[in-house]
């Protein structure tokens, strides 16, 4: 309703004043000067190009944080390091087959004898033995 009414009043006061401009151009300035009631703004492209990638950005990093927390547990990356008795049952070609608390485990260029008690680090869920030394 607001916005008839000052439609209304703008065509009347174009058409009031449109004998006394010749030139078209400076009666459309006037039309737009005046509908704009000084609320025009200029129009930055890069400005919104640039918020727009802005929010790209931020919801791909909330994406990730999400999938690293609740999806793939970041925490199944780090595995816990165990250290653990272990007497060597067996040696075959230099490889010795050591009994852990959860299974059984190689070590190569074993240098150990068969009964032999060992102190082995490894990392939980992992057959690979970071560490090893005999028991003194």
């Amino acid at each position: 309703m607001v916005t008839s009414t000052l439609l209304f009043l703008l065509v009347n006061y174009v058409m009031k004043v449109r004998h006394h401009f010749s030139n078209l151009h400076t009666l459309l300035y006037i039309v737009r000067t005046v509908t704009s009631m000084g609320y025009e703004y200029p129009v930055h492209e890069g400005t919104a190009i640039r918020k727009l990638l802005l929010l790209f950005g931020l919801s791909a990093f909330g994406a990730f944080l999400f999938f690293a927390i609740f999806v793939f547990p970041i925490t199944n990356l780090i595995r816990e390091q165990v250290t653990a008795e272990a007497k060597v049952n067996t040696k075959d070609n230099g490889i010795c087959v050591v009994e852990t608390p959860d299974h059984p485990r190689g070590i190569s260029n074993c240098e150990y004898d068969i009964g032999d008690t060992l102190i082995v680090s490894y990392a939980q869920g992992t057959e690979l033995i970071l560490e090893h030394r005999i028991k003194s």
